[in-house]
């Protein structure tokens, strides 16, 4: 075996026990406790279709709950279970694609570089509590790269 190779299954490795260990972690909170900012919003876009009192939380205007309408039809730990890998997804794909523009190519770099996202803080606390920031750093990559489509220059 090569040591081109060896790198490679290294940071294979370490990018599987690091993300891992990182996603038990947070199903772990998912089953056995709440995502506290998706509870927030999931329990008030329920009471908009319930007929009880509407309980608005300080989270913002009410535009800011539209992303969470289609969990809204899933129980909550299934709707915590969906936001977590959407969030975790939307953050594998924005550093895949940025690393993809910039390198041209994947290889044990990038391996080795999302398995340190593991342990960044912003990324653990968003996927903690079940914040859909992700989503959100997706979404303005997505318009940096498709400016054109939108009629930016």
């Amino acid at each position: 075996m090569g040591k081109n190779k060896k790198i490679f299954f290294l940071a294979l490795f370490f990018f599987l026990i690091s993300w891992g260990a990182r996603l038990y972690k947070i199903f772990f909170i998912v089953e056995k406790g709440l995502l506290m900012d998706f509870f927030a919003y999931y329990r008030t876009v329920r009471s908009f279709f319930s007929l009880e009192k509407i309980e608005l939380t300080s989270a913002g205007p009410p535009i800011v709950y539209l992303p969470f309408l289609p969990f809204s039809f899933f129980s909550l730990k299934t709707g915590q279970f969906l936001i977590t890998v959407f969030s975790f997804f939307s953050y594998f794909f924005c550093c895949f694609f940025l690393y993809r523009r910039i390198f041209k190519k994947i290889d044990q770099f990038f391996l080795f570089y999302f398995g340190l996202t593991a342990f960044s803080f912003p990324i653990i606390f968003s996927l903690g509590i079940g914040n859909p920031i992700g989503f959100v750093v997706f979404s303005c990559y997505a318009l940096f790269i498709f400016q054109s489509f939108f009629g930016a220059v």
